[in-house]
């Protein structure tokens, strides 16, 4: 399972940060099939605001931490590099890589 397909598997939640990230993703149209959290800040950090990228950190962190399924095609992290995979702290910061994207680009502008 690719984190897009996660995303879109999720129903509504609690968090407004949550809901705005899952209800923008669904709806973009070139949303990465990519589960590499590196290549998403790429394509991420400019397009979401403080709320919506905590709401995207708080569901890759879920995506990323998800129990192993039967079936290997469910395999929630399949094109997660497995060096990320293997050091939590290396995992953490690919997750935190958007922030740090936008904390370094000038032009970003939170919305």
């Amino acid at each position: 399972m690719r984190f897009i397909e996660f995303i879109k598997s999720m129903p509504p939640q609690q968090d407004e940060g949550v809901n705005a990230f899952i209800n923008w993703a669904k709806a973009h149209p070139l949303f990465p099939t990519s589960s590499d959290p590196n290549k998403l800040a790429e394509f991420l950090y400019d397009k979401l605001n403080h709320k919506m990228t905590l709401g995207y950190q708080k569901c890759f962190m879920v995506f990323a931490n998800m129990p192993v399924p039967d079936e290997p095609e469910d395999v929630p992290a399949a094109d997660i590099p497995v060096g990320l995979l293997m050091n939590r702290q290396k995992m953490l910061e690919a997750i935190n890589k958007i922030v740090a994207l936008q904390n370094a680009d000038k032009k970003y502008r939170d919305f």
